[in-house]
């Protein structure tokens, strides 16, 4: 919200959508747990793999304690402070 000569003017600032790697069973739309994805070799079923808007219900979110274990909080901080959109001057 910001505040221009006496009244008040909204900002959609939009920002990218974040996507992670979905497998899916061709056949039934049904969505593979991660446990099913580490055995798709021995899967039965056409499985579709695409990228999709993170949800936990088609199980393509990322653990952000894995992502620190691997590469530390320090860098996980810095990297999101970079990936954040800038703020803007509106006049």
């Amino acid at each position: 919200m910001v505040k221009c000569n006496d009244f008040v003017s909204y900002v959609l600032v939009v920002q990218a959508m974040v996507e992670g790697q979905t497998f899916k069973v061709k056949s039934s739309g049904r969505y593979l747990t991660k446990q099913e994805q580490l055995s798709l070799d021995s899967f039965q079923e056409e499985v579709e793999v695409s990228w999709e808007k993170m949800s936990k219900s088609k199980y393509n979110g990322v653990d952000p304690l894995e992502t620190v274990e691997m590469h530390g909080a320090d860098i996980v901080r810095i990297f999101m402070l970079f990936k954040v959109s800038h703020a803007r001057n509106v006049v």
